[in-house]
């Protein structure tokens, strides 16, 4: 599985904290970047950072409004590109959006005289930088207008690899966008001037992307990039683009949300630690189905397949960090009404009672158990597949937070792992499928003389 938002993160915060101190130790002790002469649109640069060329400045001139992007690839360094405006303001940058360690940057450039700067992620930082072979590149790019409430299809072709959406948003609106495939893994990322807001992988499930619920920060426009995870394989595609109301819960006290034509989801949020379990029930007369979304936008856990009937629950949920949790709530057949959601923390089922059933999906891929360990003890951990072909299981156990065993094996049908807790105890068995398929695991702890 992939993520949302972590380095990113990251990158932001140190943009926030530390960017006066890189400027300047970039005015104090490195030399302006070398010149590299004149890029233009469709016509890709060789060029080299050396001990003496640390970074090198390209200069683009467009003649009318245009929406580019600009490439920085290399084998040799991470690479790192920014954009800068006439006056030399710098107005867009990246380390990664181009996948592995190379560069990308999306704009909306209005006429005039702009530079690019390729340099390495290690030079940007203030350091000493890294020298290698790099291949620069922009790129004339057409970018489609979506508004909320639109679904959109289309193709990825061999000729175009990505396709862009923009759309106006204002700040604070909450949205969510999706990207759906029959054909191919999809990605999906959220930009706003060249600089990547956020993306995701498999969060919608089946290989499908989703973004959000995600703030906007600003008013102004706002892009979505539809792409494979790969930047390779084509197909057709949906992307699915909503403003969204989102409602704050608070552990057992049931919310009652109402499903109408115009909204066919209810979005409702709560604040999980990692650790908790919580269960989640849905009741009313409607046909509904429920899914849990964690801070990252990656399914935790879903009932779509289950065949739950009106009224869905999830049961025994382990959140797997602490943050912000989105419970989905959607109509499955167009009806409308109000239902009842109360979401509860509980206990993870323990193999102290007996051998556990854990069920997986193509939308739930995570599964918590516990039991309760004596000092010094040997167990074994099976697990046996009850039904569905073979599995992809990966097991990962702790206690007090310190790992006593982990294993990942694919296309089988029964594992064992031995364990011997160091203390007496609550051991935590966090067991994963990603075979995208449903399966269910018969799972039981014994000691072993």
């Amino acid at each position: 599985m992939r993520f949302l938002l972590h380095r990113f993160g990251l990158i932001l915060v140190i943009a926030l904290l530390v960017v006066p101190v890189t400027a300047f130790a970039q005015n104090q002790v490195q030399a302006e970047p070398a010149d590299g002469g004149e890029i233009a649109l469709g016509e890709p640069v060789d060029g080299e950072l050396t001990g003496d060329e640390l970074a090198i400045a390209y200069t683009l001139t467009v003649e009318e409004d245009t929406d580019i992007v600009a490439t920085l690839v290399s084998d040799d360094f991470d690479c790192y590109l920014t954009l800068l405006d006439e006056e030399g303001n710098e107005i867009a940058f990246d380390d990664d959006g181009a996948g592995s360690l190379d560069s990308r940057i999306s704009y909306s450039l209005s006429a005039g005289t702009y530079t690019l700067v390729a340099q390495s992620y290690s030079y940007r930082n203030g350091n000493s930088g890294t020298t290698g072979d790099f291949i620069l590149s922009v790129n004339q790019v057409t970018v489609n207008r979506v508004e909320y409430g639109e679904r959109v299809t289309g193709s990825l072709t061999s000729n175009e690899l990505e396709v862009r959406f923009t759309f106006r948003g204002s700040a604070g609106d909450v949205i969510i966008a999706e990207h759906y495939s029959d054909d191919y893994d999809s990605y999906l990322i959220l930009e706003q001037n060249g600089s990547q807001l956020a993306y995701n992988d498999d969060g919608a499930g089946n290989l499908d992307s989703r973004i959000g619920p995600f703030t906007l920060p600003t008013t102004g426009d706002y892009t979505l990039i539809v792409t494979s995870l790969s930047r390779s394989s084509v197909g057709n595609y949906e992307v699915v683009l909503d403003r969204v109301e989102v409602a704050d819960v608070v552990f057992n006290e049931p919310v009652t949300v109402e499903l109408s034509d115009n909204n066919q989801a209810i979005f409702l949020q709560f604040e999980g630690e990692l650790g908790d379990v919580i269960d989640v029930v849905v009741e009313g007369d409607i046909d509904t189905n429920l899914t849990i979304t964690d801070p990252s936008n990656y399914t935790v856990a879903s009932d779509e397949d289950s065949g739950s009937g009106s009224n869905p629950e999830l049961i025994g949920v382990a959140l797997n960090s602490e943050g912000t949790y989105t419970v989905i709530v959607r109509s499955t057949s167009g009806e409308v009404g109000e239902v009842d959601v109360t979401i509860s923390r509980t206990e993870l089922p323990s193999l102290n009672d007996g051998p556990q059933r854990i069920t997986f999906n193509s939308n739930t891929f995570t599964r918590t158990l516990a039991f309760d360990a004596s000092a010094n003890t040997t167990y074994r951990l099976t697990l046996e597949v009850a039904s569905g072909s073979t599995g992809a299981p990966s097991i990962d156990i702790t206690q007090q937070g310190s790992s006593l065993g982990y294993t990942s094996t694919g296309q089988v049908s029964r594992i064992s792992i031995d364990i011997t807790p160091f203390a007496a105890g609550e051991v935590i068995i966090r067991i994963s499928d990603y075979s995208y398929s449903n399966i269910a695991y018969e799972v039981s702890i014994e000691e072993v003389e």
